[in-house]
């Protein structure tokens, strides 16, 4: 994961690929909707046309993982460039504590 690159794996292909074709499927009825006459076919096909739009991109559980970790180390990162330790908690030095 260093560099945020991470290894290729054949399921990550396949699982895209299926995704792709589910799309495609979805895209196919829409498209054949349009052929139609009836105003209410062609509706329907805009609404498939939308509902594919918003399909999220896929993510597997392990990419998942990965952007949280990321998220994480970031976070962490920003904290300790300004001075706040893992808690939220701003970094002071033990004398002035007692103060």
């Amino acid at each position: 994961m260093k560099g945020g690159r991470t290894a290729k794996n054949p399921w990550d292909e396949q699982i895209k690929s299926r995704q792709d074709a589910i799309r495609r499927g979805y895209l196919d009825y829409a498209a054949e909707l349009q052929r139609s006459r009836a105003t209410a076919d062609h509706e329907l096909a805009w609404q498939i046309l939308r509902f594919v739009e918003d399909m999220p991109a896929v993510e597997t559980r392990r990419h998942a993982l990965k952007n949280e970790l990321s998220e994480l180390a970031n976070t962490r990162r920003r904290g300790a460039e300004q001075g706040v330790d893992a808690e939220g908690r701003e970094k002071t030095q033990d004398n002035e504590r007692t103060r």
